[in-house]
Order: C-alpha cells, then sequence, then structure tokens
C-alpha cells in the first residue's frame, strides 16, 4: 500500500501524533559510532544491514517507553522461567535479560550453576522487602519505561497501592454483560469457575459499594446502575480506560438487538444460551457505548488465552467488527491485546476500515524472538498504520526485562527491513519507533492520561 494512502486511513488524530513524531525522530541524529553490542548484531538475521540497523537501534532503545498492558504476575515463576536460560551463558540473551538484572541486584555479570540459586533468592528477596511502587518503579526505570498501563478489578484496594501517576490503570468494565446466573458456563471446567466466580464477585462488589443487595428488578433500573458505577470507576485517579477479558467466557461475534427483547430476557432471569446471549449483545453495545460517549478507550483481550477456559475461535477480532459497525458506537476508541494472536493478519485490515482501533502486542514481546515479533509488526504497518501500533509486554520481572529488550529490538527489524526496502526513510523509521514505543499511546489515551 502507498503510505500516503496509510496516513490517509489513520484517521486525523493518528496523523497529528504521526507527524509530531516524524518531526521529533527527524530532529534527533544518528550515532555515528554503534553501542550495540556485538552479542546482538551477531544475532540478527542475515538480511538486516548492521549499517543501517545499529543507529536505529540505539534510537529505539533510548525512547522513553509506555508499557500499554501489564498483569501482576507471579514473581518465583518469573524468575525461575528464565534463570536456567542465563546459565553459563554470555549470549544475546544476556543483553535483554542479564543486564538489567545485576544492575538491580549488584550481583556479578554471571550466572553460573553454583550462583544461581543465590542469584534466585536475592531477586525473591527483593520482591518481598519493596512495596509495589518501589519494585514497578525499579523495573521500569531499568527498561527505560516512562508509564505503564495496569490492568484492575473494581472496588479492590489494590486500585490505590501504585501511589504514583506513572502507573495508569484500566479498569474491567465487562462484567456488567453477565448479570444473570452464569452457572452454565462455569460448568465448563475448573478455569471457567474460577473466572466467573471472580466476575461475579465483582459485580456484588460494585452493587455493594452502590448499596445494593441484589440486582434491580427492572431492566432500566439495572442500566442506570451499570451507567453509574461506569462513571464512579471512570472518576478514579490515574484511570485511563476499561478491560474488557469476556473472550474468557463468549464469543467475540455480537449481534444487538431491541432493548424490548433484553429487558424480557433480563427481568425473566433466563439463562438459557439462546435467551441470555441475546441479553449479552445488547449490554455489550449499551457498555461500549457509554465506552464512547466519555471518551474512554477500551483494552480487549483477544486471541490466546491463559488457562482453559477460554475457547479460541470466539477469540477472533473479526468477529468483533459487526458491534465495532454500528454507527452509534463508531468513534468507540479500542484497542485490541497481544496481537490477537493467532489471528493477527485479521487486525491490519479492521484498521484500515475503522481508524479508532489499535493493535497492541503485548505477551507476543514474551512468547517470540525479536526476528519473529518483527514479522507480524511489517505485516501490521505495510496493511494498516504505524500511528495504531502500541507496544506492550504483559509480563513481571525477568520476563518484563526479556519483553521490553524482545520488543525494542523488533521494532528495530522490521523497520530496517522497510528501509532496506526502500519502503520509509531513516528519519520516518525513527518516527514510526517513536509512534509505536510512546506518542501513539499518548494519543490513544489523551483524553484521559491527565498530567
Amino acid at each position: 500500500m502507498d503510505r500516503r494512502n496509510i496516513i490517509t486511513v489513520a484517521g486525523t488524530t493518528g496523523i497529528i501524533a504521526g507527524l509530531s513524531s516524524i518531526a521529533k525522530a527527524g530532529g534527533e541524529k544518528a550515532s555515528t559510532t554503534s553501542k550495540v553490542a556485538d552479542e546482538e548484531l551477531a544475532s540478527l538475521p542475515r538480511d538486516i544491514d548492521h549499517d543501517i540497523f545499529a543507529p536505529l537501534y540505539e534510537f529505539t532503545l533510548g525512547i522513553k517507553a509506555i508499557n500499554n498492558h501489564m498483569h501482576y504476575d507471579s514473581e518465583s515463576d518469573s524468575i525461575d522461567w528464565y534463570i536456567n536460560k542465563l546459565v553459563d551463558r554470555n549470549n544475546v540473551q544476556s543483553c535483554g535479560i542479564l543486564n538489567p538484572l545485576t544492575q538491580l541486584l549488584g550481583i556479578p555479570p554471571k550466572v553460573t550453576e553454583s550462583n544461581k540459586a543465590q542469584i534466585r533468592q536475592k531477586y525473591l528477596d527483593y520482591c518481598k522487602s519493596h512495596s509495589q511502587t518501589e519494585y514497578w518503579n525499579d523495573h521500569a526505570d531499568l527498561s527505560d519505561t516512562e508509564n505503564i498501563v495496569f490492568m484492575t478489578q473494581p472496588e479492590l484496594p489494590g486500585n490505590k497501592t501504585l501511589a504514583s501517576k506513572r502507573f495508569k490503570m484500566c479498569v474491567h468494565t465487562d462484567q456488567y454483560l453477565f448479570p444473570l446466573d452464569n452457572s452454565k458456563v462455569a460448568d465448563r471446567n475448573p478455569q471457567s469457575r474460577m473466572r466467573v466466580g471472580m466476575n461475579n464477585d465483582i459485580l456484588k462488589r460494585e452493587l455493594s459499594a452502590m448499596g445494593m443487595s441484589r440486582l434491580p428488578s427492572k431492566f432500566e433500573d439495572y442500566l442506570e446502575f451499570v451507567e453509574k458505577a461506569f462513571l464512579k470507576q471512570k472518576s478514579l485517579p490515574n484511570m485511563v480506560g476499561g478491560k474488557w477479558a469476556l473472550a474468557y467466557y463468549r464469543t467475540f461475534d455480537f449481534r444487538p438487538g431491541d432493548m424490548a427483547d433484553a429487558k424480557k430476557v433480563y427481568e425473566a432471569g433466563n439463562n438459557s444460551p439462546e435467551a441470555y446471549i441475546k441479553l449479552q449483545d445488547y449490554l455489550a453495545w449499551y457498555v461500549l457505548k457509554l465506552h464512547t460517549d466519555h471518551k474512554f478507550p477500551l483494552q480487549i483481550h483477544s486471541g490466546l488465552g491463559a488457562g482453559n477456559s477460554l475457547v479460541l475461535s470466539d477469540s477472533e477480532p473479526a468477529k468483533f467488527d459487526y458491534l465495532l459497525s454500528m454507527e452509534s458506537v463508531a468513534d468507540a476508541k479500542v484497542c485490541f491485546l497481544h496481537g490477537a494472536y493467532p489471528f493477527c493478519p485479521q487486525l491490519g485490515p479492521m484498521v484500515t476500515s475503522r481508524p479508532n482501533v489499535r493493535i497492541d502486542f503485548s505477551w507476543m514481546t514474551i512468547l517470540f524472538t525479536p526476528d519473529v515479533m518483527a514479522g507480524y509488526l511489517k505485516e501490521w504497518l505495510e496493511i494498516a498504520s504505524p500511528w495504531n501500533i502500541l507496544f506492550g509486554i504483559d509480563a513481571t520481572g525477568l520476563a518484563q526485562f526479556y519483553g521490553n529488550w524482545c520488543g525494542r529490538k523488533a521494532v528495530a527489524i522490521a523497520l530496517t527491513r522497510m528501509i532496506q526496502e526502500m519502503r520509509i526513510t531513516e528519519a520516518e523509521a525513527r518516527g514510526y519507533a517513536a509512534g509505536i514505543m510512546r506518542n501513539n499511546a499518548l494519543s490513544f489515551y489523551k483524553d484521559t492520561w491527565g498530567s
């Protein structure tokens, strides 16, 4: 696709953010002496021109990133996964993981069989002895990350534990779609029971916070409760958007009908699959319209999931396109998380027709090597727009260090290939890198980001 066409479909916000990124990047003078480690260059695919890659990678490493998607995870799982990969190695992975780890703990820059247990324990002791804010500040500093967007649940004390404007929040708003008896979903497997139970608890907490002991009997009153609860969560400090994880519960194929049909299902408490889905479809439209009307961006889990409660084919982003096609929610700002892997090719065409859609590639930065990740990025860049792609990690601890390294290097590899193919200039490449790593997120959350 011609680059001018890509700018056209990016939308006004994307054009402004994109031109700003290119202008800022164009003012940066590329380094004439490469500081990229020999291991990094040696690990590159053979088609990559080192003279183009090195200054672009250095530029990408210097960007104060915004990590668009983060959860709290197990620290012991994170260190256990990576520690053995570092034993007796001085290779490219060391550049992404070992270097920040040695800075964090003050340990020798070498992991061996004899010291790995000591390093593991020192890391876990560090995690226990530091507050959440201290921990995330340190990890963000070591990965040159200026801001992190976390996922949170409504009415939890944890919403306020990260006492810093550096850390932003996206609050779950998909619990409003499932007000009836959800036992038919819960009965599928233990993971489903856990997730349904969590969703039910969220809704109960929000009802209690509104002084209500049970669901309203009238559908109109339930919609009023949903709007008030939504606005309450939206008003919390550092809350920048919503989050839907409903792929773990049902298909993305929403076909909203009349309010009267949804009202009959709700007031009858009819949780038969045929009836309940009509209510869910209407509520999905209603909650998405709240996001739209209040300019509250929405992150959506898409593609692969954790555990076995997600049915993979239900989470194809193309199935969501019918809901997004409705005129009443045409201005909805939606971000599909995890690149929707393995449905990545669906996102490029969606962005071309719906410029408010964003692509986040968190989790993929943990799953893949930089070269594999670069392939997906390059496809999106060619089909869609450089201003609709957001960097993310979705990991804790050493996995965060790996994801930061993988994401930045993947961006540099993808853009180097596009320069070599004479699709873009080096100045444009730096602008695109600044957009992906930072500026596109600021554009996406511009109405909610705050200071």
